[in-house]
């Protein structure tokens, strides 16, 4: 977390800072999921921005992936001869009404032309159990000399800890839910985490700060997580970048926005919780150029003409959800 961080009034009145550039990076993470929920209670964070559910088919193929190696050197048991394998790992079948995924271990011979591939058993998730477990052939590793025992018990501790377990997807997927949604920011488009993060989002932004600082020190992998803002001043140059930026962050939420709303206008039976759902995002959108504008003291003619056409669709939006919501109380 940035030691410099210079607490900031909310209120932009008579401010002259617009905002922050927000740097954040991500390396291999793993934490107990309670544990971070915890963490995100302290630092006074929604446990609602995180996903609800990490499926534990993810962490079954991540699990069983981490066993895979290349050139292994084995002796032949008959004739003596050093050869060259690798030890994969891929999908098969779906068995038992697709119940049961099942994931080949194989090694594969590398020749200089056609490579062979010598069965070893089979990794298996049952999605009705939500347990994982494997099933070997003693006598092909027992042929070819090779036991894959450790390693197959090595992929189900994974497993368990992936599944459940707080990963570095988990959380690149939760920093930039709560960049869009909380901090209202807008992703800066280089090769890196950075977002520009509006000044009446700074309490927001002390809170994510926290969280991170926490969750680095309790990080068992040896990635890197770490999170530093720098204040942006009322510059000219500012304000031209990140209005840009703002504006290109919008255009991707307008299009999403009206992709689902014009889908579920064709739609005579959509529920009144969808419609409201996207109700709610269409007028954060417009409550967002709102604040936007006052912080960079500038309108945004250029977007009005697409603000007015989403206010339209959330109307006749409105219009729709009531109806369907009298028709539905009507029916009961």
């Amino acid at each position: 977390m940035n030691s410099n961080f210079v607490a900031i009034n909310s209120n932009v009145e008579g401010n002259n800072i617009i905002g922050k550039l927000v740097y954040y990076t991500i390396g291999e993470t793993m934490l107990n999921e309670k544990e971070v929920f915890n963490i995100l209670d302290d630092c006074g964070i929604s446990k609602d921005i995180v996903a609800k559910k990490h499926t534990s088919t993810q962490a079954f193929k991540t699990a069983t992936k981490k066993i895979q190696k290349r050139g292994i050197l084995l002796s032949d048991p008959m004739t003596g001869d050093i050869n060259k394998y690798h030890l994969i790992v891929e999908d098969n079948k779906t068995e038992d009404n697709g119940n049961l995924w099942v994931r080949e271990i194989k090694l594969e011979k590398v020749k200089e032309r056609n490579n062979n591939y010598t069965y070893m058993g089979n990794f298996i998730y049952d999605k009705v159990t939500d347990k994982a477990s494997y099933s070997l052939n003693s006598a092909t590793m027992k042929s070819v000399g090779y036991d894959i025992t450790k390693l197959c018990d090595y992929a189900m501790e994974e497993f368990e800890r992936e599944a459940h377990g707080f990963n570095k997807n988990r959380l690149n997927n939760f920093m930039t839910k709560y960049m869009k949604e909380i901090l209202d920011g807008s992703s800066v488009k280089i090769r890196a985490k950075v977002w520009f993060v509006p000044i009446y989002k700074a309490n927001e932004l002390l809170k994510l700060e926290n969280f991170i600082e926490i969750l680095s020190k309790k990080n068992t992998e040896d990635g890197t997580v770490e999170i530093m803002s720098i204040p942006l001043m009322h510059e000219e140059k500012y304000v031209e970048r990140y209005t840009r930026e703002f504006h290109n962050t919008v255009n991707f939420e307008l299009n999403e926005i009206y992709k689902h709303i014009n889908r579920i206008m064709k739609q005579e039976n959509s529920r009144p919780e969808t419609m409201d759902t996207w109700i709610q995002k269409g007028k954060s959108v417009l409550e967002k150029k709102q604040k936007y504008e006052k912080v960079f003291k500038r309108n945004f003619e250029v977007m009005e003409e697409d603000m007015e056409i989403l206010n339209r669709q959330l109307q006749e939006l409105e219009i729709r959800k009531e109806k369907r919501t009298k028709e539905i109380e009507k029916n009961k």
